[in-house]
């Protein structure tokens, strides 16, 4: 009988310790993912492409929206994607996009819209260098 609660008692202390690592498995993955604020590019409509058929299509970046590329005629784009988490059923990741630079003013860069949905949800802001792939916390998913 003694024997009995005893191994009770020890799973019962064993089972509130993974509890209690979980938890803290938990904060620490949370507090160490970069947070991100995103805007809504739009793309814009050009000119009847000759012989295509087709619109042209490009969008002005905003500054903030873009890092670097890996040469100097590219910037690097990062879009905001859900998929299954690892803590919760759904998480948002950064997704890399580097596309070519046709023309750079003050305060935006000009790239061709075959690169980018019609809306797109691209970071301008963020805690920590980001990677392709990387999870992280969105703080203005409403827009």
């Amino acid at each position: 009988m003694v024997r009995k609660r005893i191994i009770r008692w020890l799973a019962g202390v064993i089972l509130l310790a993974l509890v209690v690592c979980t938890v803290v498995s938990n904060s620490v993955y949370q507090a160490s993912l970069p947070r991100v604020r995103t805007r809504v590019v739009e793309q814009e409509v050009g000119d009847l492409l000759d012989g295509y058929g087709i619109w042209e299509t490009f969008a002005w970046i905003p500054k903030e929206c873009v890092f670097p590329g890996n040469s100097e005629d590219t910037v690097c784009l990062y879009r905001i994607w859900q998929r299954a988490g690892q803590f919760t059923s759904m998480e948002y990741y950064a997704e890399a996009q580097e596309v070519p630079v046709l023309d750079e003013r003050e305060d935006a860069v000009l790239v061709e819209g075959l690169y980018l949905s019609y809306y797109e949800t691209l970071v301008c802001e963020t805690s920590l260098p980001l990677s392709n792939g990387q999870t992280v916390i969105w703080l203005n998913p409403e827009g």
